[in-house]
């Protein structure tokens, strides 16, 4: 058990720079282009172009990873977990030192290249995910330490924040500030390349080599709906996606059209949404998983976030709003853990690397529908966001009570 932790931790550590980079660029790009300050865009810049690029610039992250994440998934596999983390960890750095670059040069074009190299290589999460799929003994100990992994999200979400919003803003390092931040994350990533090469120990089944198509993410979706013990739980974590991330993206668009809110008023509830979140993770890691069944505590995850996203829609006052919000946290970390858990557990273990490569395609997708969504809503209103998120979310907990009801056992028999 304890080696078993030993390997996990740097394991554990890729999934947090991950999304710790992810979560820096989601707070940092968008004033970096939206405020003249930075020096990205000129002044004179309508807002309808400024809301164009900053859709691009978020867009192409996942689009890469959708269509990079199985192939990453299926080498790791093939090739092993190690060798797939040395590719990514150095493609990883590669890419946050390119974004700093673009920002000392004030390059969009640069900076939409860093985007989609950093996007390429954040693929490995399919391989952070084989990987602990690998190291663990059965369903409840792979429920606990997918909660890990939910909760170094929350963990590496407030990380992000704070660094962001302080060295973000342009009165404490200027134009080096956002420089400065993936700086850093380069360096935490280059780290991480080196914990991997000491301390983890491939896990991987190897197979005979195969030849890529790089197309696979696309087939992949195809797989993903016609592999039938794993295809309710890819579309239930799908809807997961674009309900929960449409939500979190929005809320400051939202508090600021509709409650007039400040960037330091959202910035706060955004701060204690990471922490509810984490601490739900902790909380079904420790007492939910270990007491109830991976599909019972989805249910449960998904009914209170469904609840809690309408109640959003229909709170006039920002500080209700924005405990609704932090609230629905808490719950929505339940319904991600158990999503990728019931696909894990529905796949034999040595095409695991393939299959949470397919999850996150499913991932990156939603994430993509929800950029162009963002930007189609912007051009009307944003006041019937959080119906949407709701309807998918609701979407979501009727195909797990589905599965409930029905006959057929939440895991396929693998060989």
């Amino acid at each position: 058990m304890k080696k078993s932790r030993y390997i996990l931790f740097p394991i554990f550590l890729v999934v947090f720079i991950d999304n710790f980079g992810y979560s820096l660029a989601f707070n940092l790009l968008g004033p970096v282009l939206l405020k003249p300050e930075y020096g990205m865009l000129a002044a004179a810049t309508s807002v309808h172009l400024k809301n164009i690029l900053l859709a691009i610039i978020f867009g192409v992250f996942p689009l890469m990873q959708f269509f990079a994440a199985p192939m990453i998934g299926e080498f790791a596999d093939v090739y092993g977990r190690k060798r797939a983390f040395y590719i990514t960890l150095l493609g990883i750095t590669v890419g946050f030192l390119l974004t700093a670059w673009a920002l000392a040069l004030h390059s969009i074009f640069f900076l939409i290249c860093s985007r989609l190299i950093t996007g390429i290589f954040a693929g490995n999460i399919s391989v952070c995910m084989a990987s602990i799929a690998d190291l663990s003994i059965d369903e409840k100990v792979r429920g606990k330490n997918f909660s890990m992994v939910t909760a170094l999200f929350g963990l590496s979400w407030v990380l992000a924040m704070i660094i962001g919003g302080y060295i973000g803003n342009p009165n404490v390092l200027g134009q080096f500030g956002p420089i400065f931040a993936f700086l850093f994350s380069a360096g935490l990533s280059l780290i991480n390349f080196f914990l991997i090469i000491l301390m983890y120990r491939d896990t991987a089944p190897r197979h005979a080599p195969i030849k890529f198509n790089f197309a696979q993410g696309v087939e992949n979706i195809k797989q993903a709906i016609s592999f039938k013990p794993s295809r309710l739980f890819f579309i239930i974590y799908f809807l997961w996606s674009l309900g929960w991330v449409m939500a979190v993206q929005w809320f400051p668009a939202y508090a600021i059209e509709v409650f007039h809110a400040s960037v330091d008023d959202f910035t706060t509830w955004y701060l204690l949404m990471g922490v509810t979140w984490t601490v739900g993770a902790f909380f079904a890691k420790h007492f939910l998983i270990s007491r109830f069944s991976t599909l019972t505590v989805g249910i449960f995850g998904f009914s209170v976030m469904t609840l809690c996203l309408f109640l959003m829609q229909w709170l006039n006052i920002f500080t209700l709003f924005s405990i609704v919000f932090v609230v629905a946290g808490f719950f929505a970390v339940f319904a991600m853990s158990s999503s990728l858990n019931l696909i894990s557990i529905s796949a034999p273990r040595e095409v695991q690397g393939k299959i949470m490569g397919i999850s996150q395609s499913a991932q990156s997708i939603a994430f993509v529908f929800v950029s162009v969504i963002a930007f189609l809503v912007s051009l009307f209103t944003i006041r019937i966001l959080f119906y949407f998120a709701a309807f998918i979310s609701l979407l979501g907990l009727i195909l797990l009570l589905y599965k409930r009801t029905s006959k057929t056992p939440p895991a396929a028999k693998g060989p």
